[in-house]
């Protein structure tokens, strides 16, 4: 516990004793930055370089060796002296920490009346003081308590709008006459309050020093403002967290919260013994001891009271013993790369000078250093820090240096399934050969350099060409296919299929390579998706997937796959991400015929369990209806009920009526597809001879209560040996009598 200098014992809105230049016991300016919800030892270890996680927040702990820290700062109240009222943190920490007492208040509180520190203290000892608040201020009172304060809240020193940022904060410690007091909330995107120690340390180093470094911060940072580089002001900055919470560590004993005090009042390399009463009303307590401010208010006297502050860490101490280290990228150098060299040193008297020997007679100087070697082997490198006293320190690394290996190129395209005039962008990546390296694009004609680049096309399929050249002159070309789709077509109330058109059940499962699928994210596109793609590019909205039979059939005789409920919801999912209609064909051929029973039944489940899932199902229950064999069912054919041609198409037209009448009692309104009579090889009659003209007949006036019936009968002869395959449903190589296409594997469909 430190010791307090003379003050006077007012409470509430007391005198004060601060003079108007400014000038207080150990500082002059005070900036508060305040973060949120973090564990004291997941941010600083126990307070010293050696035990301070690096490799989660390398920034705040290079700061160590050069301010001050309290381990012990808990913020929900240290001692029964201030009533340990603290509970409902955030806001009771940051009220308790400017007015002295927390007034009971919780997360969400609105208008508070209450004397502060800004208002109440500074002010009428003729101090200035200003507040911002990030980006709009989306956690408002409970996170900055200059909006909720009667007298502050409609202070023209508060600045709470969306345009406020880290920039503008800095330009006002900038100022020719910055305030005496300034206050930064930022978001919870960036306090560590919804976000992890390392992002928040990421955050703070860009705010501090931007590009540069804590002993040569870059223009425009905090620490390269006017504010910290004037000699004439002697300004504490107070990085303070509000309480140890969150995600972000396991909090100790004593709920102990980060804090990092740094400038020139305080201490190098100091880690504060204090123990006792260390809590809000302690920072508090340290800052209107400096300036000789009576109390504020309760918890703010308790710890005037007793002397609780940590004014241990002003002053002068011994700097820590000089000491440097350096990184370099990359970690394993070819010929030709250029290598950064990064130099970090601790310890001594500020300004430092370094300077760099980097093995093959060439040298260097400056924090931060580059060379590139033009022979392979081991060099050793060495940085030599000097303090403004003289001493030296230095640093030594050995950098292995190899020959470039063979130049090699990529480049990926986004989005992965264009359409007709959407702006694709195109990225390349290279490695080997000697960096940097050049691109230059063929993007189906036309050339662009530069990565990335963009392009638009119109619906087709195009080459894209990528040429890498590396400094050494070296070049390597890589070119792939681009399928550029026309614009959905599935708007359309009607389907649109192309011949064939289909794929079998188990060609909805994640692809091995290739294609990126754009319906299941982290998965490589199914030889389904990649036909919807081919589709689409030709403007058709349908396609067909099927599967074989499984009542005659148990065993898998025929060209397509078993059914499966899984795969065939991802055929769902995958029409339905592209708006296509789809056929779900059930390939029996003699099922209807010779096990009609079971053939209803094992279609039944289907309609339930996948039919309310999309509205564009097309139901195909039976393909290719045939009775004269059982050559596609040869596990279990039971005997045909019918003998002629014109009694298998009554009896079809009762099986499907069965069908339709099952579906629609199942609360079914899909489309479905009715086949009449067809050999296994599509010549219309059994014998291949076209003479059963009872075949052909229409019998649809038995087949009623459809939303829409599909009548698909095998007009005429449709020989696909005499045909072959490959025809289109638009009339091109045949009439449109001749529904669909030929099989790939031979036959009508």
């Amino acid at each position: 516990m430190s010791t307090a200098v003379a003050f006077q014992l007012l409470a509430g809105r007391g005198s004060s004793t601060a003079s108007a230049s400014g000038n207080g016991a150990y500082f002059d300016h005070i900036v508060f930055i305040a973060m949120e919800n973090a564990a004291y030892a997941s941010v600083f270890g126990s307070g010293t370089v050696s035990s301070c996680p690096s490799s989660t927040d390398p920034f705040l702990c290079s700061m160590l060796p050069l301010g001050s820290t309290v381990p012990s700062l808990n913020n929900y109240g240290a001692t029964a002296a201030d009533a340990n009222d603290f509970s409902g943190c955030s806001a009771a920490c940051y009220v308790g920490l400017l007015a002295g007492y927390t007034y009971g208040v919780k997360d969400g509180y609105g208008d508070l009346t209450a004397a502060n520190l800004v208002a109440d203290r500074f002010a009428p000892a003729g101090l200035t003081w200003q507040a911002y608040c990030e980006s709009g201020c989306p956690r408002g009172n409970d996170h900055f308590p200059f909006t909720s304060f009667a007298d502050t809240r409609a202070s023209a020193n508060v600045f709470a709008s969306s345009s406020v940022s880290t920039s503008t904060f800095s330009a006002a410690a900038n100022s020719t006459n910055p305030p005496n007091f300034l206050w930064y909330t930022p978001t919870d995107n960036h306090n560590m309050h919804d976000n992890s120690i390392s992002t928040g340390d990421s955050y703070l180093k860009s705010f501090l020093v931007g590009s540069g470094s804590l002993t040569n911060p870059a223009s425009g940072s905090l620490l390269a403002s006017n504010l910290f580089t004037n000699t004439n002001f002697r300004t504490l900055l107070y990085l303070w967290w509000d309480e140890c919470g969150g995600s972000n560590g396991s909090c100790n004993s004593n709920n102990a919260a980060p804090n990092l005090l740094y400038g020139t009042p305080v201490k190098k390399g100091y880690v504060s013994p204090d123990t006792t009463g260390i809590d809000e009303y302690a920072s508090l307590r340290t800052i209107a001891n400096n300036w000789g401010f009576s109390p504020i208010a309760q918890g703010d006297v308790a710890a005037a009271n007793s002397g609780y502050m940590f004014n241990d860490v002003f002053g002068y101490s011994s700097p820590l013993p000089l000491s440097t280290s350096f990184t370099f990228s990359p970690g394993s150098p070819a010929v030709g790369t250029v290598v950064a060299f990064t130099a970090t040193s601790v310890g001594g008297t500020l300004p430092y000078s370094y300077s760099w020997n980097f093995g093959d007679g060439s040298t260097g100087s400056g924090a931060v250093a580059s060379h590139s070697y033009s022979s392979a082997g081991l060099y050793s490198v060495t940085t030599t820090v000097t303090d403004s006293t003289g001493k030296i320190a230095t640093s030594s690394r050995s950098v292995t240096v190899s020959q470039p290996s063979a130049l090699t190129a990529s480049f990926a395209y986004a989005p992965s399934v264009p359409v007709s005039g959407q702006s694709i962008s195109f990225t390349g990546s290279a490695s080997g050969g000697t960096s940097p390296y050049s691109y230059s694009w063929s993007l189906a004609g036309t050339s662009k350099t530069g990565n990335p680049v963009s392009q638009s096309f119109t619906n087709g399929t195009y080459t894209i060409s990528l040429t890498v050249t590396d400094t050494a002159g070296k070049t390597t070309t890589i070119s792939q296919s681009l399928t550029v789709l026309p614009p959905s077509t599935s708007s359309g109330s009607v389907p649109t299929l192309i011949g064939w058109g289909g794929v079998k059940m188990d060609e909805s499962v994640t692809g091995s390579g290739g294609t990126a699928s754009a319906v299941f994210l982290g998965e490589y596109a199914s030889n389904m998706e990649l036909l919807l793609f081919k589709l689409e590019a030709q403007g058709y909205n349908t396609v067909r997937v099927d599967f074989d039979p499984y009542c005659t059939d148990t065993i898998d005789y025929n060209y397509m796959s078993v059914y499966n409920a899984t795969n065939a919801q991802r055929a769902i999912q995958i029409a339905q991400h592209y708006g296509f209609w789809i056929i779900i064909d059930y390939h029996g051929y003699s099922d209807i015929f010779r096990d009609t029973s079971c053939w209803l039944n094992y279609w039944k489940p289907i309609v339930q369990n996948i039919g309310p899932s999309y509205t564009n199902i097309v139901w195909e229950p039976e393909n290719e209806p045939e009775y004269y064999n059982c050559i596609n069912s040869p596990s279990s054919c039971p005997a045909s009920p019918v003998s002629s041609d014109s009694a298998a198409v009554t009896y079809l037209s009762s099986a499907y009526q069965q069908w339709i009448d099952q579906a629609r009692l199942l609360g079914d309104t899909h489309w479905i597809v009715v086949q009449n009579l067809c050999s296994y090889s599509c010549n219309l009659c059994p014998g291949g001879d076209g003479s059963c003209s009872a075949a052909i007949l229409h019998q649809s006036s038995q087949l009623h209560g459809l939303q829409l019936l599909l009548q698909l009968d095998s007009l005429e002869q449709c020989d696909c040996r005499q045909r072959g395959p490959g025809l289109l449903p638009d009339g091109s190589g045949g009439s449109r009598e001749h529904w669909l296409a030929c099989l790939e594997h031979g036959g009508w469909d």
